[in-house]
């Protein structure tokens, strides 16, 4: 959208429009109670604002907005998930906070030896963060997770 706005900077263009539509949205999202009835009808309303705004065959005039257009309308049931979800947040911050260790991880390593090194640092890291995510004791589990192969290895070595 900022690129499209870019390059296009109409205030009645597709891209303002839709990024108008976008931050009402998520302005909703943080003043609004979820599912209460007003939340629920501004919700509509927006959507509603969407729909209309996507069926409108003549408000796409450059490239860049056609395809913009083309990947709202392929993406639409998604787009407003955030206002659906009450789990959901409007933005990707937490996704990028959580690949932020294994950039630094990276930069201080300088690279990866091998592909699957870097896999295999990857899930490692993804099992880590989901286990605190979900409010799990990750030290309790990594223990247990070697106790149960140190057991299983001595009875298979008896």
């Amino acid at each position: 959208i900022e690129f499209a706005l870019e390059i296009n900077n109409d205030s009645n263009g597709f891209a303002t429009l839709l990024m108008n539509i976008l931050r009402e949205a998520i302005e909703l999202k943080r003043r609004e109670i979820f599912g209460s009835p007003s939340f629920i009808v501004k919700t509509a309303l927006i959507e509603n604002r969407l729909d209309m705004l996507l069926m409108d065959e003549k408000i796409c005039l450059r490239r860049i907005e056609k395809r913009l257009k083309k990947r709202m309308v392929r993406f639409r049931k998604q787009i407003f998930t955030f206002l659906n979800d009450m789990k959901v947040p409007f933005d990707n911050n937490g996704s990028e906070r959580d690949i932020r260790r294994v950039v630094i991880f990276r930069k201080i390593y300088g690279c990866f030896r091998t592909d699957k090194g870097s896999e295999n640092l990857s899930v490692i890291f993804s099992v880590l963060d989901t286990y605190k995510k979900h409010g799990k004791n990750v030290f309790e589990k990594i223990k247990n997770a070697f106790k149960c192969n140190i057991i299983q290895f001595a009875k298979n070595s008896s």
